[in-house]
């Protein structure tokens, strides 16, 4: 074997051990910066995440054309951050689409006994439950805040995850039901009552009839109390 031959491969050997050093020191960064940004996004959105793991999927010819520090953000709509998703790298005015796979793991919490429909949920009747959010509904509910008080719009079994679309707010008037009306002016206050059309929570609103069969609308501010602004 030649010298000039040894020293082509010796070349070529470097040659691809520094770019796959590259490639690495690339994709560590990268995983480094989406962990920062979804880390990030569940504090806002749903709450503090126990674990966040990110496989880069991306080829190493997409992260040596990477610049130091890109501006990223997810692809599309979706609320949902878990699973095989497109980041997007931004360098500038051009764009990278890079492919990663999250795993999340975080704690929820679910009900230790049946939830009745139209039963306010105590904090007694939940559990906390850690494990892997991968699979979990988009509107779980990770603060047990967000769930005591209101009621179930329909049978939950124990040890059912506890989404937003299975809670509603407590009625606070019910269809039928005679309300008192406040009419709010510049420094005065008129009080009458009238007759809900509706179901409606606090702070929600509200259409009723007054004794004069007019229909007017309000803002639920109390039990069976309705405001409106003159």
């Amino acid at each position: 074997m030649s010298f000039r031959y040894i020293r082509y491969l010796t070349l070529f050997a470097l040659g691809f051990t520094v770019t796959a050093q590259a490639s690495l020191n690339a994709s560590g960064s990268l995983c480094k910066q989406i962990h920062a940004m979804i880390d990030e996004k569940f504090k806002t959105q749903m709450g503090p995440a126990d674990n966040i793991n990110v496989e880069i999927l991306a080829s190493s010819k997409q992260l040596e054309n990477l610049c130091n520090n890109p501006e990223l953000s997810f692809s599309g709509q979706s609320r949902k951050m878990t699973g095989n998703r497109t980041i997007i790298a931004r360098c500038g005015a051009k764009r990278h689409y890079i492919r990663v796979r999250i795993s999340v793991t975080g704690t929820y919490w679910v009900p230790n006994q049946l939830l009745q429909p139209g039963q306010p949920i105590t904090l007694a009747q939940l559990t906390p439950r850690k494990g892997s959010l991968d699979n979990l509904p988009n509107d779980i509910i990770f603060d047990p805040q967000h769930i005591t008080g209101k009621t179930p719009t329909r049978l939950i079994k124990p040890d059912h995850p506890l989404t937003a679309s299975l809670l509603r707010e407590q009625w606070s008037v019910l269809a039928g039901q005679e309300v008192s009306i406040v009419a709010i002016g510049s420094g005065y206050q008129v009080l009458s009552v009238g007759k809900a059309m509706d179901n409606a929570a606090l702070n929600q609103p509200l259409r009723f009839r007054t004794r004069s069969s007019q229909i007017l609308s309000g803002k639920v501010i109390g039990k069976q109390k309705v405001a409106i602004i003159m």
